[in-house]
């Protein structure tokens, strides 16, 4: 009941450790409290609780005294007690009914999302230009969207990154890598970023992998006319900059491959030279190294 109260009221019971208190309620307030409690659809009769004094005379100033509340009647035959004859008193932080309304009405008050908030929506839901116009325009229609929100303004979503990036020889990339992290609001540290390389038959792609995950993923180069083989992997090196960001390189076994320099194709007798103590130690230690330095995913 005391947890049901402090919900349904906004204020904890008080004065229950007092003698002169009563340290029961009414069958009727009690089903209602713990049914709201509970999630059902009742309310009490009264906003406000009433809180009373301590009372100073047990005859005529005691609330409790002159009526039995364990024998109240209700209805008509009902003995009627005067607020006159009592004293009671009110919180501070207790509200008066008018105030409920109000407050009521201030916090259903609806929300008209502006631009950056939709533009929020559809990034989040991953729609197209198209699909994201048509949310707007219904959105929209229906008077749910600030009047300052653009119905055409997913058409254009893409000329805010699109100076950063070029074209050139098939290969799309980013030409300006700590102007992009500028642009997104995040600070361009080669440390806490991967560098993930990607190939098959149809695309290259690049991405960005952030250590810790806090961040998305950043696409940074991709070709669909490039085709699977070491010099389209090191041109994608170079117009990246990798010399100058130096990130850690993570793909899968063909693409390591590539950065490793090994004879691709289906090799005949292959061997593992540190079998072979005739081989000289740096070559023996050459793939050992270079191993070290990239993190192998295997599909």
């Amino acid at each position: 009941m005391c947890e049901a109260y402090k919900a349904y009221f906004g204020m904890p019971v008080g004065d229950h450790d007092k003698p002169w208190a009563p340290h029961f309620t009414c069958e009727h307030c009690k089903k209602t409290l713990e049914g709201w409690y509970r999630g059902e659809k009742r309310a009490m009769h009264f906003a406000v609780p009433r809180i009373w004094r301590e009372p100073t005379d047990h005859s005529t100033n005691c609330y409790f005294c002159m009526v039995d509340l364990s024998k109240r009647l209700t209805g008509k035959n009902a003995t009627p007690v005067t607020q006159s004859n009592t004293t009671f008193r009110r919180k501070q932080q207790v509200r008066h009914p008018d105030e409920f309304s109000s407050c009521a009405d201030e916090e259903r008050k609806p929300y008209y999302p502006n631009q950056k908030d939709l533009n929020d929506l559809i990034r989040d839901l991953g729609l197209t230009k198209s699909n994201a116009e048509l949310l707007t325009s219904r959105l929209k229609q229906w008077n749910l969207l600030d009047k300052s929100v653009q119905v055409t303004g997913q058409r254009k979503r893409h000329q805010v990154f699109s100076t950063f990036f070029s074209h050139q020889d098939g290969l799309c990339f980013c030409n300006n890598m700590a102007g992009l992290f500028e642009a997104i609001g995040i600070t361009c540290n080669p440390n806490e970023w991967r560098l993930f390389i990607d190939s098959s038959c149809k695309s290259l792609k690049a991405v960005l992998l952030h250590n810790g995950n806090k961040y998305p993923s950043l696409p940074v180069a991709h070709s669909v006319h490039l085709k699977e083989e070491y010099t389209s992997v090191k041109m994608l090196l170079g117009a990246l900059n990798y010399d100058e960001y130096g990130w850690e390189v993570i793909g899968d076994f063909k693409m390591v491959s590539f950065l490793m320099g090994l004879q691709g194709g289906f090799t005949k007798c292959h061997h593992w030279p540190c079998c072979y103590p005739s081989c000289p130690q740096e070559v023996t230690l050459a793939p050992v190294l270079a191993l070290t330095h990239l993190h192998l995913i295997c599909n």
